[in-house]
């Protein structure tokens, strides 16, 4: 019986439930041979310790319950035999289980609390091997990173907001690419009131790795902690946003522990890298420069999608160099109208836009016959084969009622035929509302619908 007892109990020591459970139940059945209720109670015990562990708790509550009736049962046999030796040693069993009970508590607390501390580390293991990761691809010249350092880097940026809302896909790729890396000692002042803004970091995290510390830096306010931008956060995107001095001081947070100097770890992202990559666009098909002043886009079949996203750059970037914009033959409708019609309402000083063999329908021209009526920059404009009917013709012509700017418009190849509406597309609209279809006559010529070079 002892044998099996103390072979169940090395097997337990070395995580070998299994078959310690198979000695104690060996230790059991000769304790029920040998009608040994001390024994069985023994047996039950650690056999109802072992189940609990291996989490299951019927089998645990069933032996347990088998425990304290032998218990009580032997406890009645000595009481009926008044053996006041056999009450001492009942007594004895009873005083040595409660303290084997607490020793085995004890025991499995502190293995929880080792393997607890011992998750916490592996956890601290792998964050500061992520970032050691970061630091050397970023560590890489730009020109030698490979598309494995582009996608561990895009990572960080891509989930940040104010790169969503700024870059397109492209942008941030070109910024992973450009990324460069700094690190500062907690308390290090990153920028202070009234500093040139020429630069914004992303938290990338701390060394070394701390469980309640993970790397943040505070922004103050009147000597006072106005908010604490954490790692994966961005800080300093005012320079980014063209500022030229620094509104506020921002310092790298303290650790919270004296008995440990922290490093904070950046991504910098340089003022100058940032407004050149938003500044220029990339395309299999085309590509738009800082410098150019006309970007043809033509039979790249962009889409409503693609057309948006390159509205987007222009508008985004503040273009202030382009003056000439041609989309034919994109399959561009109406949503992608919508996203050309805030272009033209947008501060870039197009001149010239052509947006022929599309099909931008009357729903697209009214979205850009509203931006015709602030913009004062188009002077050419080019609907050709846009699937434009009278309706759509007597929305421009409300619109350019209010426009001085375009001196040429082109509606060849639509729908109906405008003799009767060009002619007076810059006197002001009839009563009746454009959204009503009218009965016009359809026997004028085809070309009759062109009006080019007027006023």
């Amino acid at each position: 019986y002892h044998a099996h007892v103390r072979t169940g109990v090395l097997l337990e020591e070395l995580l070998e439930v299994e078959r310690a459970l198979e000695q104690h139940h060996a230790a059991l059945e000769l304790a029920i041979a040998a009608d040994a209720l001390e024994m069985q109670a023994d047996s039950y015990n650690n056999i109802a310790w072992l189940y609990l562990r291996r989490g299951e708790k019927r089998s645990f509550k069933d032996f347990s319950d088998k425990a304290a009736a032998t218990l009580s049962e032997l406890r009645q046999s000595s009481t009926t035999r008044g053996g006041s030796e056999a009450m001492a040693r009942l007594d004895e069993f009873l005083s040595g289980e409660e303290k084997r009970k607490k020793e085995q508590a004890q025991r499995a607390q502190d293995k929880l609390g080792s393997q607890a501390q011992a998750q916490k580390s592996e956890v601290l293991d792998v964050e500061s091997e992520n970032l050691q990761e970061i630091i050397e691809r970023l560590h890489v010249p730009p020109a030698e990173r490979t598309e494995a350092d582009i996608q561990a880097l895009l990572a960080w940026i891509e989930p940040i907001p104010y790169f969503q809302r700024r870059c397109n896909a492209q942008h941030r790729r070109a910024l992973c690419r450009r990324a460069r890396y700094e690190h500062h000692q907690e308390s290090f002042p990153l920028f202070e009131v009234g500093d040139l803004a020429d630069k914004a970091w992303v938290v990338l995290g701390c060394t070394p790795s701390l469980e309640t510390y993970k790397g943040s830096v505070d922004v103050m306010l009147d000597g006072e902690i106005d908010k604490v931008i954490h790692a994966g956060e961005l800080v300093g995107e005012d320079a980014l946003d063209g500022a030229e001095m620094r509104g506020n001081t921002t310092i790298v947070s303290d650790d919270g522990h004296d008995d440990v100097i922290t490093q904070n770890h950046f991504m910098t992202i340089h003022r100058e890298d940032f407004e050149e990559i938003i500044s220029t666009y990339f395309h299999p098909h085309f590509s738009c420069f800082p410098h150019d002043t006309s970007l043809r886009c033509n039979f790249a079949d962009l889409g409503d999608g693609g057309v948006a996203d390159v509205c987007f750059f222009l508008i985004n970037g503040q273009n202030q160099v382009l003056r000439s914009l041609e989309l034919l033959y994109n399959n561009l409708g109406p949503l992608g109208a919508t996203k050309v019609a805030e272009l033209l309402s947008s501060n870039v000083k197009l001149e010239t836009l052509d947006l022929s063999y599309n099909a931008v329908s009357d729903e697209g021209i009214t979205a850009i016959a509203h931006a015709l009526k602030i913009n004062s920059s188009l002077t050419s404009l080019s609907l050709r084969s846009n699937r434009v009917s009278h309706h759509g013709a007597w929305v421009l012509r409300e619109a350019l009622s209010g426009n001085s700017s375009l001196r040429a418009l082109d509606l060849k190849e639509n729908a109906g035929t405008f003799a009767d509406v060009m002619p007076n597309l810059l006197r002001p609209p009839l009563a009746y509302p454009p959204d009503r279809k009218p009965a016009f006559p359809l026997t004028q010529p085809r070309d009759a619908g062109v009006t080019s070079g007027f006023r």
